[in-house]
C-alpha cells in the first residue's frame, strides 16, 4: 500500500493535516475559553468590592447580619443570576452563601489565589475553588471586609456559576458551534485535496522515471531529454536523476555493445590463432612423417633440409605461443614495470642494428634518423625494446623487396617521439578504426605475411598503456604505414 513515494508522502500529509486541524481546533476552543474568562474577570474585577461598598457589609467578632446579607444575595442574584456569592472568614471557611441549601459541597476556599488576586500581580485569568464543585476552578472576584491588612473576612464571588455553565454547554451544542466545526472540517478536506494534487503533480516525473527504469530496454533509448537552461525544472534533483539514468542507460548499452564486439573479436582471434597453430603443426607433422617413411630413400642433404624446415616451423610455433602467453600476462595485470632512466636514442639504434641483417636479406632498406642530444626517458627498458621489436618486425614483414623502413626519434612538446615509417602494403580503411582492438586481426588474411602471429600490435599497445602512452597509426592501402608513440622525458 505504501510502496511508492507518492503513497508515503500522501499518508504523511494526511496525518500532518489532521494533527494540525486537531491542534487548531483545540487551540481555538482553549483560546476562546481563556479570552472569555479574562474578559469576564477584568469586567467584574471590582464586583466584590462594589458589593461591600454598596451594602456596607461588615463582620464584627465573627458576627454579621443575616437579614442584610440575604437581601444582598437576593438583589445581586436577580441582577446577575450567573454569579455565586460566598462570605468567608479570615481563614477561608465559608460562613454564608447565595446558593440553594445543600448545593455547596466544600466548606473552605483556598486563600492563595485570593491573596494573589488582591495583590494584583498575576496575569488574568486567575482561577480559584468552586465550592459547589470541589476540584473545579473558576474565575472569581474577591474583596476584603474591613481592614485590607487584617481583614475580618472576604466576600468571594464566583463569576462563572453553574447556571452560566449550563448556558455555555447549550451554546456549544448550538448551530453556530456546528457551523464552526463544519468550516474546520471543510477546510481540512480542501487542504488535503489540494495537497494531494500538488504532491501528485510534483511526483509525476519521478513516476515517469520509475516506469522508465522498470521498462528499461537496450533497444530503446531513455525517454529523457538533455538539460536545457531555458527549462530549469530539468536541472532539479529529479531532472538530475533522469539525466543520470539516461547516461547510465547509454553507458550500459555501449558497454554491452563493446562486450559483444570484444566477444566477436575474441572468437575471431581463437579461430585465427587456431589456424596459425594448425599450419606449423601440420607442416611439422608432414616433414617428420616424410622423414620417418622415406628416410632410407632420402639423401643426407634432403634429410637435413627436412629437419631445417621442421625446426623453422617449431621456432615459429614457439614464437606464437610466447606471444599468446605474453598478451595474457599483460591483460591479467601481472606485469609490473621496472622503470629506469635510459637513452631512448641508443635503444632505438641497437634495435635497428639488430634488424639490419633481416632487412638486408629481404631487400629492404632500414634507416634510423635520430636527433642529437636527446634527453633520457624513464620507462621499462625491456618492455619498450619489445615494442620496438614488434613494430619493426611488422614493418619489415609488410614491406616488399625494394622498399624502405625509416625510424625517426625526435623531441615533441616535452616528450620523445618514435615514428616508424614503411612503404609496405598498408592497412585498409575498413581495418584501421579497429586496429587498436586487443583481439583484432585483419579480416583479409590473404595478404597476411607468412609466419606472422598477428599479436604484435596488441602486445605493443598494452605495454604502452602501462606507460600512459598509446600507438598512433596512420596508414592507407598500398601507401605504407606510420606507427608513432611517445614517452615522457626525465625532468
Amino acid at each position: 500500500m505504501f510502496k511508492t513515494l507518492y503513497a508515503r508522502l500522501a499518508a504523511a500529509l494526511i496525518v500532518l493535516v489532521l494533527l494540525l486541524s486537531s491542534l487548531y481546533l483545540w487551540i481555538t476552543l482553549h483560546a476562546g475559553q481563556r479570552f472569555y474568562q479574562e474578559m469576564t474577570q477584568r469586567l467584574n474585577r471590582q464586583l466584590a468590592a462594589n458589593l461591600i461598598k454598596d451594602t456596607g457589609l461588615a463582620i464584627s467578632n465573627g458576627r454579621y447580619s443575616e437579614a442584610s446579607l440575604e437581601s444582598v444575595f437576593h438583589t445581586y442574584m436577580v441582577i446577575n443570576p450567573s454569579i455565586e456569592v460566598y462570605l468567608l472568614d479570615p481563614g477561608g471557611h465559608i460562613l454564608a452563601f447565595s446558593a440553594p441549601p445543600g448545593s455547596v459541597k466544600s466548606q473552605q476556599v483556598d486563600l492563595v489565589p485570593v491573596r494573589a488576586f488582591l495583590q494584583g500581580k498575576p496575569a488574568l485569568p486567575l482561577l480559584s475553588d468552586d465550592p459547589r464543585h470541589p476540584g473545579q476552578r473558576k474565575i472569581f472576584s474577591v474583596a476584603p471586609i474591613g481592614d485590607a491588612d487584617s481583614p475580618q473576612g472576604y466576600l468571594y464571588v464566583v463569576l462563572a456559576g453553574e447556571q452560566l455553565q449550563a448556558i455555555a454547554q447549550r451554546l456549544r451544542q448550538s448551530h453556530i458551534t456546528r457551523y464552526a466545526l463544519y468550516a474546520i472540517a471543510l477546510s481540512t478536506v480542501l487542504a488535503l485535496f489540494m495537497g494531494l494534487l500538488v504532491l501528485r503533480y510534483q511526483t509525476r516525473r519521478l513516476r515517469a522515471l520509475s516506469m522508465a527504469m522498470q521498462d528499461f530496454d537496450l533497444d530503446r533509448p531513455a525517454p529523457f531529454q538533455r538539460p536545457d537552461p531555458a527549462q530549469p525544472f530539468l536541472t532539479d534533483d529529479i531532472g538530475v536523476l533522469q539525466q543520470t539514468f539516461a547516461r547510465m542507460a547509454e553507458r550500459i548499452k555501449a558497454q554491452i555493445d563493446s562486450l559483444q564486439q570484444t566477444d566477436t573479436l575474441r572468437r575471431e582471434l581463437v579461430a585465427n590463432v587456431s589456424h596459425d597453430l594448425r599450419t606449423p603443426l601440420a607442416a611439422l607433422q608432414g616433414y617428420l612423417e616424410t622423414l620417418l617413411i622415406k628416410r632410407q630413400q632420402l639423401a643426407a642433404e634432403q634429410q637435413t633440409e627436412f629437419l631445417r624446415h621442421a625446426l623453422r616451423q617449431c621456432q615459429g610455433l614457439g614464437k606464437l605461443v610466447d606471444a599468446l602467453f605474453e598478451l595474457a600476462k599483460l591483460d591479467s595485470g601481472q606485469v609490473r614495470l621496472k622503470r629506469e632512466k635510459f637513452s631512448l636514442a641508443e635503444l632505438v639504434q641497437d634495435v635497428v642494428l639488430k634488424h639490419t641483417l633481416i632487412a638486408r636479406e629481404q631487400g629492404v632498406r632500414l634507416e634510423a634518423r635520430i636527433t642529437e642530444n636527446l634527453p633520457e626517458v624513464e620507462a621499462d627498458i625491456g618492455l619498450i625494446e619489445r615494442v620496438l621489436d614488434n613494430l619493426l618486425d611488422n614493418a619489415l614483414r609488410h614491406t616488399p623487396k625494394g622498399g624502405q623502413v625509416i625510424v625517426v626519434v625526435e623531441s615533441k612538446r616535452g616528450r620523445l617521439s618514435v615514428s616508424i615509417h614503411d612503404t609496405g602494403s598498408g592497412i585498409s580503411g575498413e581495418d584501421l578504426p579497429f586496429i587498436h582492438e586487443r583481439y583484432y586481426q585483419s579480416r583479409s588474411r590473404a595478404d597476411k605475411p607468412k609466419g606472422a602471429a598477428g599479436l604484435g600490435l596488441a602486445i605493443s599497445q598494452r605495454i604502452l598503456e602501462l606507460h600512459d602512452s598509446q600507438l598512433v597509426i596512420d596508414s592507407a592501402t598500398d601507401q605504407g604505414t606510420t606507427v608513432q608513440f611517445t614517452l615522457p622525458v626525465v625532468p
